[in-house]
């Protein structure tokens, strides 16, 4: 049995992960294949699968879809972007004389994934800085670290040198965001604004037999508030806001100033992606950005 797909390693599970089942050794029509998949950094395990063969007796199919499955929840304060798998192959023969074949492998993934580009491939380095696009000195103290990929781990690592500035004013937010590779960068705006918009929901008629007694009550209001921010970023760090308008995990750092750690997961707010916007200005050699996020809402205004 040849498995073909998996000779790489830190695949990223975003892009889609072909492999191939040929090349049975005792040479019979093939009936099945069987195969199990468990994330050895977790434990979990997902029920047995069963494929089929085509006329050649051979399996084509994507597992993308199956390691994501088995991906465990973001967690931006210890990040887990980096599980490995165990894949165990199993192929039954038509004929039940013949003996089954079995084969065994383990293989790394990545959350993240990529568009297509000549000079990239859908998996990592074994080891390399998980950072998309330059490094960029804010001017400011950013709350938190980069990583690096080292192997089977993702570590901390001192921030690398500045391969861009770009100041901002002293009335900044800070955002961090997962990138396309497993690891977290951050983008610092100093334009904002905030909306707030409520709209009354149902209302209950009630029954009255005077003026001064009234004869309705809201049953609920909607509500909502969003944040939008606009950047004027230079040609060479727009890979990094693009990076951020397609993230899935993005903060918004809030801290307690009691307790103002980046460790401290109440420090950060999550924000959802309502549309982001960039228009490129090819005199100034700069791209000018808007991207509007909402916020969680955490209260019910309902009877």
């Amino acid at each position: 049995m040849t498995i073909d797909g998996l000779y790489e390693n830190y695949f990223l599970t975003g892009n889609d992960i072909w492999i191939s089942v040929i090349e049975f050794d005792e040479g019979g029509d093939v009936k099945e294949l069987e195969l199990t998949v468990t994330n050895l950094t977790t434990g979990a395990t997902l029920p047995m699968f069963r494929f089929y063969p085509d006329p050649n007796n051979n399996f084509r199919f994507n597992i993308s879809q199956i390691v994501r499955a088995l991906m465990p929840l973001p967690n931006h304060i210890t990040p887990n972007s980096i599980q490995q798998l165990q894949f165990h192959f199993l192929g039954r023969y038509v004929d039940p004389a013949l003996p089954v074949q079995q084969q065994t492998i383990q293989k790394y993934f990545v959350r993240g994934g990529r568009s297509k580009n000549a000079n990239l491939k859908w998996n990592l380095e074994t080891n390399q800085n998980l950072i998309v696009g330059p490094w960029i000195d804010w001017g400011v103290t950013l709350p938190g670290t980069p990583y690096s990929k080292f192997g089977p781990t993702i570590n901390p690592i001192p921030f690398p040198i500045p391969e861009l500035t770009i100041r901002i004013d002293c009335s900044h937010k800070i955002l961090k965001f997962a990138n396309s590779i497993g690891g977290y960068q951050f983008f610092v705006f100093d334009r904002w604004e905030i909306k707030e918009k409520s709209k009354a929901g149902k209302i209950q008629k009630l029954w009255t037999d005077s003026l001064p007694t009234d004869n309705f009550q809201n049953l609920e209001i909607e509500s909502e508030e969003t944040i939008t921010f606009h950047a004027r970023t230079p040609f060479e760090a727009q890979e990094v806001f693009q990076e951020l308008a397609k993230s899935l995990e993005v903060y918004l750092w809030n801290p307690n100033p009691a307790n103002p750690t980046p460790l401290t997961v109440s420090n950060w707010e999550r924000l959802k992606l309502e549309g982001s916007e960039s228009y490129e200005n090819n005199w100034d050699r700069v791209y000018e950005n808007k991207i509007e996020f909402g916020f969680s809402k955490y209260v019910t205004n309902k009877i």
